[in-house]
């Protein structure tokens, strides 16, 4: 609907109105993008427009699917986002890794398109890229900033192991298998702890507020 009233009011899509505003010369952070023309995904990449993607709140809402894929191929930087907790119930990066490379394929039919290393791509790098970020986060390297997640795999879908980590994350994983988590060198996470949120008392104030 946005999309249809855009063009019934300005007679061009939402895309080429921020185009002709030059609001697309700016660094832009565009979310969701379900709705793309040839003329919108020929834009985005001519003005390096980042795309973060946002599966499980598209698909709950039955917004549609961006078209990720082929974004990718012409060369526009796509990430992942969760959106927040209306249209998407658990917030997982690990999920939206899933989502994105299984609903690809299959809109697509095509088992090739989207996987799981490239999944992996747009959860890290490709998201610090889109934030302006990338030298500073995505990566584990020296002088990058030390924000590090390990992962618990002896679930029974990890199993057998093989060298392709990257597979078993993807379409294996899941938030609870997240064991240790650094942000900027500070622990907040230890062994499935968390250290520096009471989640007793998240519950206690999440049930009064409701």
């Amino acid at each position: 609907r946005e999309v249809e009233e855009c063009s019934e009011h300005w007679g061009v899509t939402p895309v080429r109105l921020l185009y002709d505003l030059g609001l697309l010369d700016l660094h832009v952070l565009a979310a969701h993008c379900v709705h793309l023309t040839e003329e919108d995904m020929d834009i985005i990449k001519e003005k390096g427009v980042h795309v973060s993607h946002c599966p499980a709140s598209n698909l709950k809402l039955a917004s549609g699917f961006a078209p990720v894929a082929v974004l990718h191929e012409r060369g526009v930087n796509v990430a992942l986002g969760t959106d927040g907790p209306a249209s998407n119930n658990r917030l997982s990066i690990i999920r939206e890794m899933g989502l994105t490379a299984l609903v690809s394929k299959g809109i697509a039919e095509d088992p090739t398109r989207i996987p799981a290393e490239l999944a992996l791509k747009m959860a890290t790098v490709n998201g610090a890229r889109a934030l302006g970020m990338d030298g500073r986060l995505g990566t584990l390297k020296q002088g990058y900033k030390a924000d590090i997640v390990l992962i618990d795999v002896e679930g029974p879908y990890y199993r057998p192991w093989w060298d392709n980590a990257a597979v078993h994350l993807v379409y294996g994983g899941q938030a609870g298998d997240v064991d240790t988590v650094w942000v900027d060198g500070q622990m907040l996470m230890e062994n499935k702890q968390l250290r520096s949120i009471d989640l007793e008392r998240v519950y206690y104030e999440v049930n009064k507020i409701r």
